[in-house]
């Protein structure tokens, strides 16, 4: 059926009133990719698994697909030999692997025919479930437990930082304190540990300029 067609059956119209009812940017797609021309026998065994679907919804079985998002861009860095995904992009693929695994386990093929026939070419995936759960947190960061040599650069790294925080606190005492704020403190600036220097007094203490305030009479300086 040609474009021409389709618009006057108002069928772009029918894809996107279909459209606001699914959850994921995988569902959406799909659906926008929707064309006409299925067999008799095509459209028999898509009406039984609509009908199966709402059933399964019905039972209170229904997943949650609204937490899902394209994973293209993982699977394709992945197809690349070498390639590896940051901590979060894998937390994202934990979330649909997870889906997948509750499905398997809900369309049992006695009961939900139809569905778990969907699923059943799916490969096993608890144990990548696992492997994930084991390196990631849900807050995608990678566990000090996932690798010995990590945990131990983790604490050495707090006490590299440590030592940083407690060697620029010096400058609060001493002649150098009156080059400072009222109220000096150690932050945080482009990933430096820095000190609030009043301007007129840059000279005094030499180093790194990371920022400034909005009224300019501050810099915070890397020692």
């Amino acid at each position: 059926m040609d474009q021409e067609t389709l618009k006057l059956l108002e069928f772009p119209q029918l894809l996107s009133i279909l459209e606001s009812f699914a959850h994921s940017p995988l569902g959406k797609t799909e659906i926008r990719e929707i064309r006409p021309g299925l067999t008799e026998d095509e459209l028999r065994t898509r009406g039984a698994r609509i009908e199966e679907a709402l059933r399964f919804i019905s039972s209170g079985s229904r997943p949650d697909f609204t937490h899902i998002e394209d994973p293209a861009e993982q699977l394709d860095r992945l197809a690349i030999s070498g390639e590896v995904l940051e901590p979060k992009q894998l937390l994202q693929l934990l979330s649909l692997l997870e889906t997948f695994d509750q499905l398997q386990k809900s369309l049992t093929p006695t009961e939900w025919p139809q569905l778990s026939d969907l699923v059943s070419k799916l490969p096993a995936i608890d144990s990548e479930i696992r492997e994930i759960e084991r390196v990631i947190d849900r807050s995608g960061e990678i566990r000090e437990s996932a690798d010995p040599e990590l945990s131990q650069a983790r604490r050495r790294q707090t006490h590299f930082r440590e030592q940083i925080q407690e060697h620029l606190r010096r400058y609060f005492t001493g002649s150098t304190a009156k080059f400072l704020v009222q109220e000096p403190y150690v932050t945080l600036r482009n990933s430096r540990y820095v000190i609030p220097v009043r301007v007129e007094h840059q000279r005094h203490l030499p180093g790194v300029v990371y920022r400034s305030s909005r009224s300019g009479a501050t810099l915070h300086i890397e020692p």
